[in-house]
């Protein structure tokens, strides 16, 4: 929905993965990810809250929706080789806030 560096013809919108949100991208990181051929890909918003919630049901880990669309890339977005690790945080949400993402997931 809010893509920092991923090619996008739609409006933006809002997103759950606010901590992911830039309004103008870094022009040197546009550069790296230029030169590096990078592929930079897209994560469906309800994917994004089917893996917070997963992560908390699965393995009882409250973690941010920024850090979740790590996991929701790899579960519905890619055909990664295995294995595979992701990095989670949690630390930039609140416990309601959380409850309520998980809720609408």
């Amino acid at each position: 929905n809010y893509p920092k560096y991923a090619p996008f013809t739609h409006a933006r919108s809002s997103t759950i993965a606010d901590g992911l949100v830039l309004e103008m991208p870094h022009p040197p990181v546009q550069k790296a990810i230029a030169e590096s051929g990078v592929a930079i890909h897209m994560v469906a918003e309800v994917d994004i809250q089917t893996a917070l919630r997963d992560l908390y049901v699965t393995q009882a880990l409250v973690v941010e929706p920024s850090s979740a669309i790590t996991l929701a890339f790899v579960k519905y977005a890619a055909k990664l080789e295995e294995p595979v690790c992701v990095i989670l945080t949690g630390q930039n949400i609140a416990r309601e806030d959380h409850a309520r993402l998980m809720a609408g997931a």
